[in-house]
């Protein structure tokens, strides 16, 4: 593995690095060493907003960002630093919009030339959606917001990344291909569980004075009990339709710490043989952590059991 911080190779004790479905921009977090009295020790000189590429063992390019975070002490012996990629940028800066309809390549293109960050991909490019007056909104939310509703056409669903520095707006829930993480060969550790604290197996609908017009019921209410909300009829909306979206049954979720694989990351689908806690299938990544240190590479996911968007249910 090669870290370089503005293109200057630099020895590291540990390298942790992370993302997140629901926190779109991917971290890098480093340790260095330091020392204030041992000259055997490399003397770095690090800042906020110096550059960050991480280069795997066949000179694939990992990460790609900029630091943000940086932390030394004198007794302390290292240097902590934390980077993220360029998606931060489209997280944390707002803009206001009013375009009436636009297709994802007209809004990354846009959003492109106002941010300075390159276009790679972009899936489902060409589809037409009426868009929403954005005032204030972070140019993630944004282009989530657009594909939320390209969503709704294709049936598709989508996630944001950051590749070499470019954008890209794919397809969510493919599965990495010629691989499966099976257990005795490199899984670690997994964990299975399943909650119904945020079950909703019954919804009541009123009108716009309180007045009921509809009880709609889910599943499961003799073996959970019934945990019931209330839907508000809204203008040119099915009340059913409408009513019936905020079910929710259990949550179901797992993890799995194995051996470290880099195409194991947060968006992708993952072929999973685990008998005794009963993973057996496919699931996708919500969340994904890899770690380097002393030479070994781990990683641990956070897996679901359905393909689910950003910003959508």
């Amino acid at each position: 593995m090669k870290l370089l911080i503005n293109k200057k190779e630099m020895h590291f004790i540990s390298v942790s690095w992370k993302g997140s479905k629901y926190g779109a921009a991917r971290s890098l977090s480093i340790v260095l060493p330091s020392s204030p009295k041992d000259v055997n020790v490399p003397k770095y000189t690090i800042s906020a907003g110096d550059s960050v590429i991480y280069i795997d063992e066949l000179g694939n390019e990992i990460f790609r960002g900029v630091v943000f975070y940086k932390e030394k002490s004198f007794h302390g012996n290292t240097i902590s630093i934390t980077a993220y990629d360029y998606l931060i940028y489209l997280l944390k800066s707002k803009t206001a919009y009013n375009l009436k309809t636009t297709t994802p390549s007209q809004m990354l293109k846009k959003i492109s030339n106002e941010s300075g960050i390159s276009v790679g991909t972009i899936a489902d490019a060409y589809i037409t959606v009426k868009t929403d007056v954005y005032i204030d909104y972070s140019y993630y939310d944004i282009i989530m917001d657009v594909y939320k509703k390209v969503s709704a056409i294709t049936k598709e669903k989508y996630f944001l990344s950051i590749n070499r520095g470019k954008l890209n707006a794919l397809n969510a829930g493919k599965e990495i291909k010629n691989f499966s993480l099976e257990n005795y060969k490199n899984i670690s550790d997994s964990t299975y569980t399943e909650t119904i604290e945020n079950v909703i197996n019954r919804v009541i609908a009123v009108d716009d004075k309180g007045k009921r017009i509809g009880v709609y019921n889910g599943s499961n209410q003799n073996k959970w009990g019934i945990f019931q909300c209330v839907y508000q009829k809204e203008e040119k909306k099915n009340v059913e339709i409408e009513a019936k979206k905020l079910f929710h049954g259990a949550d179901l979720q797992a993890t799995i710490s194995a051996m470290g694989d880099t195409r194991c990351i947060s968006g992708y689908g993952v072929r999973i043989k685990e008998p005794y806690t009963g993973l057996i299938g496919l699931f996708y990544i919500e969340e994904d952590e890899h770690n380097w240190e002393n030479g070994v590479y781990t990683m641990n996911l956070t897996l679901n059991f359905k393909n689910i968007m950003d910003g959508a249910s």
